[in-house]
């Protein structure tokens, strides 16, 4: 028997409190018990995430080990973190990241799993509707909520074992306290099967004196609890059993008998959801609450908020350290003694000693947020146990590590660039739920900085009138409370003065004017437009994918003027693919498939708008500029005509900070129809943002009434759609079968990646495996798109261009290799084309969403070997009479004078052919292998032309394993400590032999 000993540390224990999330903090983890002067202790946390396997590794990593080591990856290391997201990443996850500005296919994968961390802890704290998973679960929705095979498999065991459960027995219940295992899945189950048949011992009542009663008692009163005479003989159970009776025994033996078992199956569902997201498998679910990451987190934060001095003086007076856990149990304690803690009672503590408390709880407080406790505990920290004084600096670095994960792993931020990230971000946030007035503040000089401080001014005076304000982020159908409304009753009459429509964004600039008592007139109005369009602007450019890269730049996103802001973060999102327009037009066209309603007719129509609006946007409003300089109504009929008449006179304006001039401006026009210009520019951008949507359009099409609509008219009609959230989550999911895909992508992928110091993202993975494994499909793309175009485009430069691409590279660049820079070059015209192209090909009729991903990997294949060429690795295109087929050359140099020929392809006749090769001063070392007996015959049947080219025969040989990748990745080139001269001298044999074998294929293959 052993019973936690009271008299010699009061009732005040250091160990867990068990129970429910309402009552107390608990553990997560599998506990190991060490027994010490009488008092069990819970040891730290025993990690049992999810492990990816690394050869040679004596020990397994965890996917948390995986991250936090991210800072200096391998190869193998980072393709683990790939599965990391590839199994812990939904559609939900998806739809938020793209919300932060993240690209599931170009975003590096370690940012992608800091920020789906992130996500996945804000998602389990509003809960999960998990309603509808009440009757059996079929295979197909097990698989769904999965979201892969191998994990669906899982959960399909999991949840067996959670119906195969009985309500505990005695015998369960003493199996899991003896062997310290928490209410799991799996542990439960294991309970209910090894520990139905375990002896137990009933409690006699002459075994317990009173002294002990007294004693028992105490302990049930810092559980929290009352000692109840049911809880009495639950202690007298445990004493009787020989396991220790604890505050943390009595609470987790209540809560085992408290148990409903069998779950429901949302229960379940939901449980195994949030084991998942924290790394473990669906078995290792808790089936009770208070347990996962997400409630500790959650219950950390609530405990700390309520901490009274009175609590802190008891815990310093019982000399024990400041903690989660010891305020707790101060506070179940004093409340059994006194019948509430704030009884007043006064303990003897050192005021000094009770300040500094008071200020590090204070300073916890401000540090401490559900999120941030949650990546603690994802990476093995006892929160409830550490110190406060180690926790703030635990905190503090949690948040930092967060925002160097959003940085990446390619450059680590300084503290001054992690200062101004995190500043920004939370700025940008907070303006949101600022009053709409201070658009208009005199405070207001045009940076988000100053819009800050005049919004917190207006935030503060409100909050002490206590009245209701507008909020500054606007959202679509939003209403406006009665006091608002009551406070500006005479909006409508002051447009109607002024003969202006009565549209929202009308009545919404004459509220900010009339606030800060500025005149109302038709110029004030429109300037109040813009600048709160830009400021909406603002919202969408500041998230947290742009904001580093301008950070990056050493940009200042807090000082930039709105205008410059907004610009510098479309081009930014641009360049890393936030905004690249055959990802959005693949999105289009999925949707657009899925409306099996739609016609052919009618698609083109569709189509036709959504390019429109494009050209338009492409142009920099160069269409909306035209349109003004020859006093045209802005519709968007005109806008079309102006598109397609490529009229660009008198289209360069700006406008000034103040309104007061235009530079370039459009001759005889008024400033205010400069400034309505530039608001209906900026309505048009935020048109391009809704254009994704295809069936926002479909009310628009069949009336026909969108072509006598402005920008303004348009972008107010599209925010009234409501998107179909289940087609939004189809799509979702189609993105992240490319992210399984590159979680299983070869190894050489993700070497290759790091050997050309190449993010890994899921594009580059995917191109990556094409560029090594199928280069045929490129160029087969490459030709077909090339033909399309030389068809369809118009555009002189354009077939300029394809002419000049296949002369010079589908031509001679197989004839005339010499130089590295020659080569690389080649490569990168071939790239710069194809990119080029593209953006007309998507267009063509009959294009379909997996067509434009096709020739998105395609592109950026094209795009890796532009870069691979660096490092002196090519990919030669070369017409054979099968069609194009990619040959793959690496040049190896070494610190001797001689170095090596390495050259792969697939020939479709004779499949993988590949051969080393290694001049000498009078012969070529090496061999030529395939892996067909076919592909042997005809290279031997053609010994005497490579000897011809090459001045000796080599070996022909046989292997069926032969791998387009093992020279891809094998043998780095030693080209910094070449020595020039020797550097020379290898380049011309080198090159001379690669061009010799090339036109050997060539010609042999023709």
């Amino acid at each position: 028997m052993y019973i936690e000993p009271v008299e010699t540390r009061g009732s005040f224990s250091n160990t867990q409190i068990v129970g429910s999330a309402q009552e107390q903090s608990v553990k997560q983890s599998e506990k190991k018990r060490e027994t010490g002067n009488g008092i069990v202790r819970a040891s730290a946390e025993l990690t049992s995430d999810v492990t990816y396997g690394k050869q040679g590794d004596k020990k397994a990593k965890s996917a948390q080990d995986i991250m936090d080591s991210a800072g200096n990856l391998d190869a193998v290391q980072k393709k683990n973190e790939m599965v990391v997201g590839a199994n812990t990443t939904d559609s939900a996850d998806v739809e938020k990241l793209r919300e932060d500005g993240f690209s599931l296919h170009d975003t590096d994968i370690h940012t992608v799993v800091t920020e789906t961390d992130k996500i996945q802890m804000q998602l389990a704290k509003a809960g999960k509707d998990t309603s509808y998973y009440s009757d059996d679960l079929s295979p197909e929705q097990i698989a769904q909520i999965a979201g892969n095979a191998a994990l669906a498999s899982q959960y399909e065991t999991a949840i067996a074992q959670a119906q195969a459960l009985e309500a505990l027995g005695e015998g369960a219940v003493k199996y899991l306290i003896d062997n310290d295992l928490m209410p799991t899945i799996e542990n439960l189950y294991q309970a209910q099967y090894n520990g139905g048949s375990a002896y137990v011992k009933q409690p006699q009542a002459e075994e317990f004196d009173s002294q002990m009663r007294e004693q028992i008692t105490k302990i049930i009163a810092s559980a929290g609890r009352m000692p109840t005479e049911s809880l009495m003989e639950d202690a007298k159970w445990l004493a009787a059993n020989n396991l220790p009776v604890t505050a943390e025994t009595i609470n987790y033996l209540q809560q085992l008998k408290d148990l409903a078992l069998p779950p429901e199956n949302g229960e379940v569902i939901e449980a195994m959801q949030a084991a998942v997201a924290e790394g473990k498998t669906p078995s290792q679910a808790y089936l009770a609450d208070g347990y996962s990451f997400s409630e500790r987190a959650e219950e950390a934060v609530v405990s700390l908020e309520q901490v009274t001095d009175e609590e802190l003086s008891y815990v310093l007076s019982q000399g024990q350290e400041l903690t989660i856990e010891t305020l707790k149990e101060a506070k179940n304690i004093l409340s059994a003694q006194n019948g509430t803690s704030e009884s007043g009672m006064s303990f003897s503590v050192d005021s000094l000693a009770l300040l500094k408390a008071k200020r590090q709880l204070e300073e916890i407080r401000l540090a401490m947020t559900t999120e941030a406790n949650y990546g603690l505990l994802k990476r093995g920290m006892e929160i409830e146990t550490r110190p406060l004084e180690q926790l703030v600096e635990d905190l503090k670095a949690q948040e930092k590590a967060y925002y160097e994960g959003l940085f990446g792993v390619e450059k680590h931020p300084s503290e001054d660039q992690l200062a101004l990230f995190q500043e920004t971000l939370k700025t940008a946030e907070e303006l949101q739920t600022m009053p709409a007035y201070a658009i208009g503040s005199s405070m207001y000089d045009g940076t988000i900085e100053s819009l800050h401080a005049a919004g917190n001014h207006m935030q503060d005076d409100f909050t002490r009138a206590g009245e209701a304000y507008e909020t500054m982020m606007t959202t679509p159908r939003s209403d406006l409370g009665d006091s608002i409304r009551k406070a500006f009753a005479n909006v409508d009459e002051l447009l109607k003065a002024l003969d202006m429509e009565q549209t929202p964004a009308n009545e919404r600039a004459v509220r900010i004017l009339s606030y800060n008592r500025t005149e109302v007139t038709e110029q004030s109005i429109l300037e109040i437009k813009l600048a709160d369009r830009q400021v909406q602007q603002a919202f969408d450019s500041l998230k947290p994918s742009v904001v580093r890269e301008m950070i990056k730049e050493g940009l200042n996103p807090l000082k930039l003027n709105m205008e410059e802001l907004n610009t510098q973060a479309n081009r930014i999102a641009e360049k890393i693919g936030a905004n690249d327009e055959v990802t959005k037009f693949s999105e289009y066209l999925w949707k657009l498939e899925q409306n099996h309603s739609i016609s052919e007719k009618e698609r083109d129509s569709y189509i036709g708008i959504y390019r429109l609006i494009q050209q338009v946007e492409a142009g920099d409003g160069a269409a909306i500029g035209a349109l003004v300089g020859q006093g045209a109504t802005l519709t968007m009929e005109n806008l079309l005509m102006a598109v397609r008449s490529e009229k660009k006179g008198n289209m360069d304006y700006s406008i000034d900070d103040d309104f007061s001039g235009v530079d370039g401006a459009i001759v005889g026009k008024s400033i205010t129809d400069q400034i309505n210009a530039a608001y209906e520019m900026e309505c048009f951008k935020e048109v391009q943002k809704l254009a994704d949507e295809p069936e926002a359009f479909t009310d628009l099409l069949q009336s026909g009434d969108w072509q006598q609509m402005t920008p303004e008219q348009l972008m107010e009609k599209l925010m009234e759609y409501v998107p179909d959230d289940k087609r939004q989550q189809a799509f979702d999911e189609q993105l992240l079968e490319d992210l399984k895909a590159a979680a299983t992508a070869q190894d050489a992928c993700y070497e290759m990646l790091e050997n050309a110091d190449l993010q890994v993202s899921v594009n580059n993975v995917l191109a990556m495996q094409q560029f090594i494994y199928t280069p045929n499909e490129t160029y087969k793309r490459l030709l077909k798109m090339f033909d399309t175009v030389e068809k369809t485009s118009e555009s002189e430069e354009l077939l300029s261009e394809i002419a000049k691409i296949k002369e010079e590279i589908l031509q001679r660049i197989g004839e005339d290799i010499r130089t590295p820079e020659e080569l690389a070059k080649a490569q990168q015209t071939l790239a710069e084309v194809a990119e080029h192209c593209s953006q007309t090909y998507m267009y063509e009729e009959g294009m379909t969403a997996l067509d434009l991903r096709q020739l998105q990997i395609s592109t950026k294949a094209l795009q890796i070997g532009a870069k691979l060429a660096k490092n002196e690795q090519y990919q030669i295109p070369i017409l054979t009479s099968d069609g194009v087929v990619g040959v793959n050359v690496k040049i190896v140099r070494t610190e001797q004078k001689k170095g090596t020929v390495q050259i792969s392809m697939q020939v479709p006749a004779y499949g993988n052919v590949s051969a080393e090769l290694k001049p000498k001063s009078d012969r070529v070392d090496g061999y030529i292998a395939a892996d067909s007996r076919t592909a042997v015959d005809w290279l031997e049947s053609k010994t005497e032309q490579i000897n011809a080219l090459i001045g000796n025969a080599v070996p022909i040989v046989f292997s069926a394993h032969t791998d387009p990748a093992a020279f891809a990745v094998r043998g780095r080139t030693q080209t910094a400590q070449v020595q020039e001269e020797t550097y020379r001298a290898q380049t011309k044999e080198l090159y001379q032999l690669a061009e010799k074998m090339i036109t050997f294929f060539r010609e042999g293959l023709a």
